[in-house]
């Protein structure tokens, strides 16, 4: 079944992710499902054509940045590249 968002939408034809954008992209919380469905590059791309500007997406991207404090309390971790 197809949702209201637009047919170049890349969630247009799945109604799970579109509902759950619908309902948290202001709130913060579709980051973490960008991440989980390992979606960033069709968000990116789309959000290019929308905006009419460059947005460079590379995995990396995917990672947050550990805590210093967490990294001072444990010397074996290294902070996630491009951070």
């Amino acid at each position: 079944a197809r949702t209201k968002a637009a047919a170049s939408d890349h969630l247009a034809n799945n109604p799970l992710r579109y509902e759950r954008w619908a309902e948290f992209v202001c709130e913060g919380q579709w980051w973490f499902d960008v991440c989980r469905w390992r979606i960033g590059a069709q968000e990116s791309s789309y959000y290019q054509a929308v905006m009419s500007g460059p947005i460079n997406w590379n995995d990396n991207k995917y990672a947050m940045p550990i805590p210093e404090a967490e990294r001072l309390n444990n010397t074996l971790i290294t902070q996630n590249p491009g951070y």
